[in-house]
């Protein structure tokens, strides 16, 4: 089985842009559920992400992007109907990134930003949390934000969502692969973190990257 895909794109040049051309892409429910959205940079994130997964679908399976449609499970987890394919969406500052393939996946991504450690002793595992500590100072946040993808990646992965619990799971053994789901993290240009979690020998090898798309073509 091929392993999963995770695709980056940047939006910076276009975050703040009127969404307007965009919405005829969608349903008038879903429409209205960008619209709610009070920021442009918040309803583009959310209309490029889905869109993307839309691109990505229809590549795989021949159906018309247009024609490309989405659910919700009962805990919320989106998913296409017309397809096989599993896929999770994720976006934080000018990043958009989508994971696909045959199995469970989930991803997400974080924006290069402090965290205070206290958020980690609340919500990490008592051995994740000693982890960081060990480490030096200037390279404690970065570890930190690479634990957090990989803590709400396998809530993707899961379908729970935060609703699952952070400090239940131990992103250090997810990261070692010790079990056969696992997790991975990828590093963007500007120091942004992926987390990745799926089958263990299905985890990609790298991030694919799209140009900035209008899907307007």
């Amino acid at each position: 089985m091929d392993k999963v895909k995770v695709y980056a794109m940047s939006i910076a040049a276009i975050l703040d842009r009127p969404v307007d051309k965009l919405l005829p892409l969608f349903t008038r429910d879903r429409q209205a559920e960008i619209l709610r959205f009070r920021f442009n940079a918040d309803r583009n994130r959310t209309a490029y992400g889905e869109l993307m997964a839309r691109y990505l679908l229809s590549a795989r399976t021949g159906v018309a992007i247009e024609n490309i449609s989405f659910g919700r499970d009962t805990l919320g987890k989106p998913f296409c109907g017309q397809s096989e394919f599993q896929f999770n969406i994720s976006h934080s500052g000018k990043w958009v990134v989508c994971s696909i393939g045959k199995v469970l996946n989930g991803v997400d991504v974080e924006t290069a930003q402090e965290i205070d450690m206290a958020i980690a002793k609340e919500h990490f595992l008592v051995n994740e949390y000693n982890y960081l500590l060990m480490m030096p100072e200037e390279e404690r946040n970065a570890a930190l934000l690479k634990l957090w993808t990989v803590k709400e990646s396998y809530l993707k992965y899961t379908g729970e969502g935060l609703s699952g619990g952070l400090a239940c799971i131990d992103c250090l053994a997810l990261l070692r692969g010790d079990d056969r789901v696992a997790a991975k993290n990828f590093i963007l240009p500007d120091n942004a973190v992926i987390g990745i979690c799926t089958l263990k020998e299905l985890l990609p090898n790298k991030i694919d990257f799209f140009a900035p798309i209008t899907f307007l073509k």
